[in-house]
């Protein structure tokens, strides 16, 4: 998370979740419950990729999303990542191929600093984030070759 912080202030009534928070800089938060609870769905939320029937989202003075005022930034500029259980890669692409092209997308995304210029860029960026999280070794494997653990990192 940034520096400016998180709060949010959301209702998605078809799926039962009301929630309200605050999370300073620096300042950790975990979102707990049993299945069906609506972790995944307040997740969402806050990364855009569903709709709120009442919201307020904001990281430090930006304005995500305000439901009353017709704010709604697009997920691919919000700036939010998700890491899931089952991660979404591209299983015909090698490892490094799924983090070059995610090195060019941001690159690509209104709002967003940072990403890959060129092809090479890519890779030099491919190459610097498998070594950060510990994996350059599997950089040439399918995503399907993984472990679990493995894949979200």
């Amino acid at each position: 998370m940034s520096e400016a912080g998180l709060s949010v202030a959301a209702v998605v009534a078809s799926r039962g979740v009301d929630v309200e928070f605050t999370v300073a800089p620096g300042e950790v938060l975990a979102i707990v419950g049993p299945n069906g609870a609506g972790k995944s769905t307040v997740a969402a939320v806050i990364a855009g990729l569903l709709d709120a029937d009442s919201a307020v989202i904001r990281i430090g003075d930006r304005t995500l999303t305000d439901t009353a005022r017709g704010v709604h930034v697009r997920a691919h500029a919000r700036g939010v990542g998700l890491l899931l259980q089952d991660p979404l890669v591209f299983p015909h692409m090698s490892v490094r191929g799924n983090v070059e092209f995610a090195a060019r997308r941001r690159r690509a995304t209104p709002g967003l600093r940072g990403g890959a210029r060129t092809r090479r860029d890519a890779r030099a960026a491919a190459a610097a984030w498998l070594s950060r999280v510990g994996v350059p070794e599997l950089a040439g494997h399918k995503p399907g070759r993984l472990s679990g653990g493995q894949a979200q990192r």
